[in-house]
């Protein structure tokens, strides 16, 4: 619920796709219609078990990693051990895709309220169809900026310093300044200087949120956070890599 998180200084940092799964007769399916559409591709359709859990972790962490995904919660068999149990709880489970002895793709999936898919597979026989609207999943709050930035790389050489106002982590509220290029980023921080340091950007956490993880456009955060950034500023911020895309998809 964004009303409980907004005003702690969390925003919205990915929003998850919308996923249907169809019939070739254009009609919704469930788990048990897609198993027996089985055919002649060599694919193999089957439940996931415990015993499949570091296979899948192994097969998830090479898929995002040649997607060149960003931010992930990192797969392993702890994780899929764990989200197997979430998914029965909700009468659903993780589906494999199998070819020639090789797994070729994973679904989750429950049918507590319907047939909902999160990690969508597609094969011949049926259509995951991802549909134009995306729904915001998932929240974040940065902690330690300088540690944050510290991580990010630039596009190109630039130099930029603004203050940054965090009103719940005071260490926050400090005059932060980047300087690098495509090899290199330094960040540096001192305490901010009420009229020395006037001139200098203002900025919110909650704003710097949006920016650093890409999730919405410079003119979009001045509007929604109700801040002025300047000409200077923009060209500078922009400068810098986006912790994007995201792929957190995980239901918390």
């Amino acid at each position: 619920s964004e009303k409980i998180y907004y005003p702690h200084n969390y925003r919205f940092i990915y929003a998850a796709d919308v996923w249907s799964a169809k019939g070739t007769d254009g009609k919704e399916l469930t788990i048990q219609k897609i198993v027996e559409l089985q055919n002649d591709s060599g694919v193999r359709l089957r439940k996931a078990e415990e015993k499949d859990c570091k296979k899948l972790g192994d097969f998830a962490e090479e898929v995002l990693e040649k997607q060149k995904i960003q931010v992930y919660t990192k797969r392993d068999a702890a994780y899929y051990m764990r989200l197997l149990k979430e998914q029965e709880s909700e009468k659903g489970g993780i589906l494999i895709a199998e070819q020639d002895g090789e797994m070729r793709g994973i679904l989750v999936f429950d049918e507590e309220d319907g047939f909902a898919v999160r990690e969508p597979l597609i094969r011949k026989g049926f259509i995951l169809q991802k549909e134009e609207k995306k729904k915001p999943l998932i929240m974040a709050r940065i902690l330690n900026v300088e540690n944050l930035l510290s991580a990010m790389v630039c596009k190109e050489e630039m130099d930029l310093e603004f203050v940054l106002y965090d009103p719940v982590i005071r260490e926050n509220n400090r005059l932060f300044m980047l300087k690098g290029n495509k090899e290199h980023l330094v960040v540096r921080t001192r305490t901010a200087h009420t009229g020395k340091d006037d001139a200098v950007q203002k900025i919110s956490i909650d704003a710097l949120t949006s920016i650093v993880f890409g999730y919405k456009e410079l003119e979009k955060i001045e509007e929604e956070e109700k801040e002025i950034f300047s000409a200077e500023f923009k060209e500078e911020i922009s400068k810098l890599m986006p912790f994007s895309p995201v792929f957190i998809n995980e239901i918390v």
